[in-house]
């Protein structure tokens, strides 16, 4: 993912701009980060789905992402 691939770089920048202004990180503990996100592409919307929601985990070492989990909570419908 483009995201990940930023991340790693150390390209905060282009990380950042790759979520909505309404992006929540739940949490922070020690090298763990959790988010809730919600986010949509049009390739969704043409199988039917508006929106996705999920739950992310986020494990880092030394700065680098060593372990990503998505867990999707909901697809919601067109």
């Amino acid at each position: 993912m483009a995201r990940d691939e930023a991340m790693n770089a150390d390209d905060v920048d282009t990380a950042v701009s790759l979520y909505a202004d309404d992006a929540t990180v739940l949490a922070v503990i020690g090298d763990t980060a959790r988010a809730f996100c919600t986010w949509a592409i049009d390739g969704l919307r043409s199988d039917g789905v508006e929106h996705i929601e999920q739950f992310e985990e986020f494990v880092f070492k030394d700065g680098t992402i060593i372990e990503h989990t998505m867990t999707v909570l909901r697809m919601v419908p067109c």
